[in-house]
């Protein structure tokens, strides 16, 4: 008894003399939507496991519950949920000059709980840092889960697409999508047009041109390089229902989420009873109805199929997937053959 009583003793003075790196997501007011910026989110968050490195073992990341639901599922080493309000006065707010000396002169912060609300992006060229080193020390929590994606898309191709919001979207974008499915396009639903003075819808200004949408006959162009028999996993920042002509075209040779959940007899709101239904109940409790309502489980799901399969096919701007492509280090390729660099190295 009273070695537990040291033990607890200990692991109540390590937390009081434990360094905070208070990583908030800048994006929390857009979080329950389709996209919910997991991507971003890493990122955020691996920038934060790189000052941990730089300031020393006694650091340790805190994040909100509220804003990494993920945590359920996933482990991001040396990160802990915050439990407690921090006083003001005890929290250093780490600025752009700041960041930027940490990475670049070593400055070490005055105050033990240090704040990383960004107010601006990470700027990777003054940094001189890989924002995605450190990607492949996330990991699914659920051996089970991990084992059954690896199997499920073996030997597959990813393709992410992005056409949500922050997507630079035209009329002829919007037209060139069958017009059965236009409906998920429309200005009226699509947050990447806005109405004019006049009340005429033209595309959004305000967003990046990076973020280009890509059509489907150059997806489908690259998708027909490879053999017939490829399969293709799909994650995509809308519905899934706004890609079903995939599977009308390509039979049954496109993959969803929800053909993962389907192929192991696994409903997210019920499960159908048949062979191994323990281990159904074990995938089963990882998701529960409220949270695939807002696309936490499918992202996590969409997140590690893309990163497990041998290749990832993408617009080649989205966090997303190179995100992913960073957890085992597969290949990544643009839709886009100019791209040099991505594409000629594979040899399709």
């Amino acid at each position: 008894m009273k070695g537990l009583v040291e033990w607890l003793k200990l692991i109540f003075l390590s937390k009081r003399n434990m360094k905070v790196i208070i990583c908030e997501d800048p994006w929390a007011s857009s979080f329950f939507k389709m996209d919910t910026g997991f991507g971003n989110r890493l990122i955020y968050w691996g920038t934060a496991y790189e000052i941990m490195l730089r300031l020393g073992r006694e650091w340790r990341i805190g994040v909100r519950k509220d804003q990494y639901p993920e945590l359920e599922h996933i482990r991001l080493p040396k990160t802990f949920i915050i439990e407690e309000d921090y006083k003001k006065s005890d929290i250093e707010k780490i600025s752009l000059n700041k960041l930027i000396n940490i990475f670049n002169y070593g400055y070490i912060p005055k105050k033990n709980i240090i704040d990383l609300k960004y107010d601006y992006n990470v700027p990777t060229d003054k940094l001189k840092y890989n924002i995605y080193k450190h990607f492949g020390k996330v990991t699914l929590k659920s051996r089970f889960l991990n084992y059954r994606l690896k199997k499920f898309t073996k030997d597959m191709v990813g393709i992410h697409i992005r056409r949500g919001h922050g997507v630079y979207t035209t009329f002829d974008d919007v037209y060139s999508i069958p017009k059965r499915y236009q409906k998920y396009y429309i200005p009226s639903v699509n947050p990447n047009f806005s109405p004019d003075k006049h009340g005429h819808w033209e595309s959004r200004d305000d967003v990046n041109k990076a973020y280009k949408f890509v059509r489907d006959d150059m997806i489908f162009k690259q998708m027909d390089k490879f053999p017939k028999n490829t399969k293709f996993y799909i994650s995509a920042d809308l519905p899934q229902k706004a890609f079903n002509y995939y599977k009308t075209k390509y039979k049954d040779r496109i993959f969803f989420a929800t053909d993962f959940l389907d192929y192991y007899n696994i409903s997210l709101s019920k499960f159908d009873s048949g062979i191994d239904l323990e281990y159904h109940k074990k995938i089963l409790s990882l998701f529960d109805k409220k949270e695939t309502l807002n696309r936490t489980s499918i992202n996590i799901i969409d997140y590690f199929s893309l990163a497990f399969c041998n290749l990832i096919l993408c617009g080649g701007t989205s966090t997303f997937s190179i995100g992913a492509s960073n957890i085992r280090g597969n290949e990544i390729k643009t839709f886009d053959e100019s791209d040099k660099m991505l594409w000629n190295s594979y040899g399709v």
